[in-house]
């Protein structure tokens, strides 16, 4: 699970650092197009400044991302249920018992 748990963030370093990579850009005000607002990083990506991922590599991202969800439900599936192992009961209080 440890394994599991190291790719995952892995995987989610590296997925952050792909956004804060998109290209920069000026955007004009609309009423004095000497000012404006300079989008950079992860502001072009989500209001879809950059260019468009090919096909291809929107298809294997999506491909990765439903084995990514596929293998964490696995893991709560195949998971033993159970109560916590590490609880203790608060000084003071008598445990419940199970």
């Amino acid at each position: 699970m440890r394994t599991f748990q190291a790719l995952a963030i892995v995987l989610c370093v590296f997925g952050a650092i792909h956004l804060l990579q998109g290209p920069t850009f000026f955007w004009p005000d609309r009423f004095d197009p000497s000012r404006g607002v300079l989008l950079g990083g992860l502001s072009s990506r989500l209001l879809g400044g950059g260019r468009p991922a090919p096909r291809r590599w929107q298809g294997r991202y999506f491909l990765l991302v439903v084995l990514a969800l596929g293998l964490v439900s696995a893991a709560f599936t195949t998971g033993e249920r159970g109560p916590n192992p590490d609880w203790r009961a608060p000084p003071g209080e008598r445990a419940q018992p199970t």
